[in-house]
């Protein structure tokens, strides 16, 4: 069994990413020979990372990989051979059991986002293929192979500097040869959008997924999310979308595109995995960041498709090899399996059933209270979204990395206008999804965290203006003229700077700011949190000359306090000094300060804050999220299995209700007053709990 180094909040709104607790098990390679029961670490496991966090600055890993193992095989022909690939270390093979390995495939980068996926295949003349695609986080030297005798001297394939001539590459980056089917199939994304699959019996038969090429879809090839080849990669197809033609639906990201004339069934971008059918070696099913897909079984030649496109020659003849043979069709099977990757959930201020949320890779959905209608209001990823306090008909949403947009009509997927171009343009650093929230007292107010706080009074700018100028499907996102925050502050506004004091980095990395709070009691309280622990509060966000807005950091008036990602801050709606705060990260990483859930009170007349520990008995896992119920005073806590309730005046957490997975909860939205809890999971959909 192959291990490797988790990435924990990475990517949503909780952030906090520490991808190794010093109290887990070593990653890498795992033997048991008593059925599971007990394993044993193999694969020369030596101290690696020279992480400051970790006890002796390190951790065991297999073949001294920073990030572990992603793949084992047994030799189809001899299962005392395994295969491992390993990160930044290529392929390595033992022939006795795991006793001792040798490496028989360098990989293109040392860098532990290399990543080499593998099949291994047993070939009617009794020897072993190896299929075997290789990148990391840059497209230079991605490229796909095959060893057509793995079973040779370790030296055969691998001569100690390079890899021999047994290793075919079957990529190339000219356009007319049929190699370029992989190139740069799986571009910087190999560390997580990477596989090859042989289906057991058809050793000629490969598939290889990694993510799509946007700027190829209806010009030379389908995107190239997948691929497959009946002739051992000498040929192959684009398995990506189908052969239907369906009309291209408004607001959807072919819509953007106008070669896209039609839009037929497709798979997801970023690719992670794929299995075949015993009985039909062309009957797949596919996994990826928008849930399963599977074929029909049966090919289709579109490559008639090509000659209206305007395209040179070169991508004419890429564009009729790769639509020689497409899936004749591709079915969703996502039904009842709920596999969306929520980060948030908002409510609509006059309605606690209508709720819009943002999941990672496949657009923003909406629901009025339906368990099964959720459309699609607007294409790519989402983050954040919510609702204009006033008119609940305005809405923004969130792309990634400051890409911002704002719907003025109720949310028509054709409405949507960029707003963030100031934001973008401003070179500040931004988490991927980062906090933004529409003033919960004020109309046309939003607030948004970078390393400045920013504001606008407006939604981003005139309604009028905006639609004209900047529409979603025709405007750059960093466009300077579609938007108009301003960041607040003045010379000591970014709340990153070392003007502030300690705590301006996180792990030697540009800190940012991770949490905005408005307190809707009044129009100008705002609470604001970095990922690198400082807390801040401000009276006065709501001044007309936003340099005037002036902060107090609260969290260096304590000493108890924890050095780590705050994940959230929740005001107390009856006191603007009093919040509870969550954290991510773990106390072995700060064990000083330990602690993940916190009530804290700011007295700013004695300048003074107490940081009262409310952990009791949570495990040591980071806190994604913490919410209260306002009614009865209740806290929920979100984590990566699920929440936790802490009643008040309690000591004891225990599991919030019946029927959550054990999933990863991104963020919890509560509306006390209609006693609804709403849970977005990463990976199982959007939750809701009935509070009592």
């Amino acid at each position: 069994v192959g291990s490797a180094r988790g990435v924990l909040g990475d990517g949503v709104p909780s952030g906090g990413e520490f991808s190794q607790n010093p109290n887990f098990p070593p990653v890498g390679l795992w033997k048991s020979i008593d059925g599971g029961a007990t394993f044993t670490l193999i694969g020369s496991p030596v101290p690696v990372c020279n992480n400051p966090l970790l006890p002796g600055g390190a951790f065991l890993s297999s073949f001294g990989s920073l990030r572990g193992v992603n793949h084992v095989e047994l030799d189809p022909s001899a299962s005392s051979t395994v295969y491992a690939g390993v990160f930044g270390r290529g392929i390595r093979r033992s022939t006795d059991s795991g006793a001792t390995f040798a490496q028989i495939f360098k990989p293109a980068s040392s860098s532990s986002s290399d990543r080499t996926e593998f099949a291994a295949t047993h070939l009617a003349n009794g020897k072993t293929r190896i299929y075997a695609g290789d990148g990391a986080n840059s497209s230079t030297g991605t490229a796909f192979y095959r060893a057509d005798d793995a079973t040779q001297s370790a030296g055969g394939l691998f001569d100690g500097t390079n890899n021999t001539a047994a290793w075919k590459k079957l990529t190339s980056d000219d356009r007319t040869n049929p190699y370029y089917a992989t190139f740069n199939y799986c571009t910087g994304q190999c560390v997580y959008d990477n596989f090859v699959v042989s289906p057991a019996g058809h050793p000629d038969e490969v598939y290889v997924g990694g993510s799509y090429q946007y700027g190829e879809y209806g010009f030379r090839s389908n995107g190239r999310a997948v691929v497959h080849s009946t002739d051992a990669g000498e040929h192959w197809g684009d398995m990506t979308f189908d052969a239907t033609t369906a009309p291209v639906p408004p607001g959807s990201y072919a819509s953007t595109y106008p070669p896209m004339l039609v839009a037929p069934n497709g798979m997801h971008p970023d690719q992670h995995a794929l299995v075949v059918s015993p009985n039909n070696s062309g009957l797949f099913f596919e996994a990826s960041d928008g849930g399963v897909v599977r074929s029909s079984g049966s090919f289709t030649d579109i490559s008639s498709q090509c000659d209206s496109r305007a395209i040179g020659a070169a991508s004419m003849i890429t564009c009729h090899n790769l639509l020689s043979s497409v899936p004749s069709h591709l079915f969703s099977s996502n039904k009842g399996l709920s596999t969306l990757q929520f980060s948030t959930l908002s409510v609509d201020p006059t309605n606690p059933k209508h709720l819009q949320g943002g999941t990672q890779d496949n657009g923003t959905f909406e629901t009025y209270g339906s368990a099964v209608q959720w459309p699609q209001i607007i294409y790519g990823d989402g983050g954040e979204s919510g609702f204009d306090i006033g008119n609940p008909a305005i809405r923004f949403n969130q792309f990634f990395l400051g890409a911002t947009d704002v719907n003025f009509q109720n949310g028509d997927p054709t409405k949507w206008v960029i707003i963030g171009g100031p934001l973008i343009q401003s070179g500040e650093a931004v988490e991927f999804y980062w906090p933004e929230l529409m003033d919960p007292t004020v109309s046309g107010t939003m607030y948004t965290g970078f390393q400045h706080v920013w504001r606008t009074f407006d939604n981003g700018g005139n309604q009028a203006y905006l639609e004209a100028n900047c529409p979603e499907f025709t405007v750059s996102f960093d466009d300077p003229g579609c938007g108009d925050w301003v960041p607040l502050g003045g010379a000591n506004g970014d709340l990153t700077s070392s003007f502030w004091g300690d705590r301006d980095l996180t792990l030697g990395f540009p800190s940012v700011v991770a949490q905005v709070e408005r307190f809707a009691g009044d129009t100008g309280t705002m609470w604001v949190a970095t990922d690198s622990g400082r807390l801040f509060i401000t009276n006065n966000a709501n001044a007309a000359n936003q340099a005037d807005v002036t902060y107090t950091r609260i969290d260096s008036l304590a000493s108890n306090d924890p050095e780590r990602f705050i994940s959230s801050v929740y005001i107390d709606p009856a006191n603007k000094n009093h919040v509870w705060v969550s954290y991510s990260g773990y106390n072995s990483h700060t064990p000083s300060t330990p602690g993940h859930v916190f009530e804290v009170t700011y007295n700013p007349g004695a300048g003074t804050a107490t940081w009262t520990d409310l952990s009791y008995d949570l495990s040591d896992l980071p806190i994604t999220d913490l919410v209260r119920d306002d009614t009865t005073g209740d806290l929920y806590a979100a984590s990566d299995f699920g929440v936790m309730k802490l009643a008040n005046s309690g000591s004891a957490w225990t599991e919030a209700g019946g029927g959550l997975p054990k999933v990863e909860v991104s963020s919890l939205t509560i509306v006390p007053n209609a006693r609804l809890l709403y849970a977005a999971t990463h990976g199982r959909s959007a939750w809701k709990l009935t509070l009592p």
